[in-house]
């Protein structure tokens, strides 16, 4: 389903490139997580980065309309530690692990400008979805207590599966000579993030273009 949508999207683009006066603008876009809600356990520590940054590219089609992709960079990271006793033989046992990596995340936006073509602020309304991978380094430490007891560690890379979520924006965009400015708010919903990351997130972000 992924593959098939993006080709449709690259197979688009050409076609209405060709059939519009379009404009073309590249830049930067970044932001924060301002909430990012999910079932992590408690026994976890969430230390991922709340930054987003990456870059972004925008075609202006007929009229109002626009279509933008980005690609969206964050730093995540968690860690756990738990020990227990066994009363029957007093054996004692713990665990730590912590996880580092590298999340991106590829948004394909429809925009709706509002005053398009008019001086000043253009207001501005945007939907679409995104895929998401993170690539993950967890390193861990296991520690038993008796006659098989030891000190254990490991040292795992690993990729989560590709994650699909819907995203609702609004936002206002305006021009200082070439230079456009967009703050904006996003609402992502992901469908199925994998390895425990957050399915709500709400983000103030900032765009810049040229």
């Amino acid at each position: 389903m992924i593959r098939n949508t993006l080709f449709a999207f690259l197979t688009l683009v050409p076609s209405l490139c060709a059939q519009t006066d379009h404009k073309i603008s590249f830049g930067v876009i970044g932001g924060a997580d301002l909430i990012s809600r999910s079932n992590v356990p408690s026994i976890r520590l969430d230390e991922s980065r709340p930054y987003l940054i990456g870059a972004s590219f925008e075609i202006r089609l007929m009229g109002a309309f626009a279509l933008e992709t980005d690609a969206i960079y964050k730093r995540v990271g968690r860690s756990q530690s738990y020990s227990f006793l066994s009363p029957p033989d007093g054996s004692f046992s713990s665990f730590s692990s912590r996880e580092r990596g590298n999340s991106w995340e590829f948004p394909v936006l429809g925009k709706y400008y509002f005053r398009a073509g008019s001086p000043g602020w253009h207001p501005f309304v945007a939907s679409g979805f995104a895929v998401q991978t993170t690539w993950l380094n967890t390193r861990g430490t296991s520690i038993l207590s008796g006659t098989n007891g030891g000190t254990y560690s490991f040292d795992a890379h690993s990729r989560t599966p590709l994650a699909v979520g819907a995203i609702v924006a609004v936002g206002m965009q305006a021009k200082a000579g070439p230079v456009a400015f967009a703050p904006q708010i996003r609402y992502t919903r992901w469908g199925d993030p994998g390895n425990n990351m957050p399915k709500n997130r709400v983000s103030p972000m900032l765009g810049i273009s040229f």
